[in-house]
């Protein structure tokens, strides 16, 4: 199972320690993007933009975005669900 470091805020805007998991889904999307993980890391520590995610998904969420990339984190979890462009498919 992939981690990255857990450096944004926990739920709460806590301070969080340890490690965030990649599920899934989220491993593959970074593989397809050829994204490193470094980069998600530094995507959740210091974001240009944090936005609530869609309502088209189950659970809150929220979008980490920097740059051109966004990391979507699972509220409940603190899982990182998935990873996506920012404006644009990437397909």
């Amino acid at each position: 199972m992939s981690t990255v470091r857990r450096t944004a805020p926990g739920r709460h805007g806590e301070p969080s320690g340890g490690r965030r998991r990649l599920t899934e889904h989220a491993r593959q999307r970074r593989k397809q993007m050829r994204v490193t993980e470094h980069r998600i890391e530094e995507t959740l520590a210091e974001p240009d933009t944090i936005y609530p995610g869609g309502v088209s998904h189950p659970g809150p969420r929220t979008c980490y975005q920097r740059d051109d990339l966004v990391v979507v984190v699972d509220d409940t979890t603190e899982d990182i669900v998935t990873v996506l462009w920012h404006g644009r498919t990437g397909r």
